[in-house]
């Protein structure tokens, strides 16, 4: 007697890559690094209007990213040489750095 079992998530005949509606992982890597470049224009341009603005402005002013989303992409942006921190954390200011 043979029991077959199934895992859960699983249709049976169908391999986890080939259920339609998924998105294959390239794909999603895409999506991802295009929407992390939208967001990280979007606080480039914040930040070349109001440079003094702070991680919790920058998150209430974009709305859809939270305070450690920003810090995050911050860290990112600066890593790369696009943005500089002037002065002490209160009371400073961000200079954004043109992209060559």
């Amino acid at each position: 007697m043979t029991v077959r079992t199934q895992r859960a998530g699983v249709t049976p005949g169908k391999t986890p890559g080939d259920t339609p509606g998924k998105t294959p992982g390239k794909t999603t890597q895409e999506t991802t690094r295009k929407i992390t470049q939208k967001t990280e224009d979007r606080i480039l341009a914040l930040l070349r209007a109001q440079p003094d603005l702070g991680r919790r402005q920058i998150s209430e002013a974009l709305g859809d990213i939270t305070e450690d989303g920003v810090k995050y992409q911050l860290a990112q942006i600066k890593k790369r040489g696009e943005l500089r921190r002037i002065g002490p954390a209160k009371g400073g200011h961000w200079e954004v750095v043109k992209r060559e």
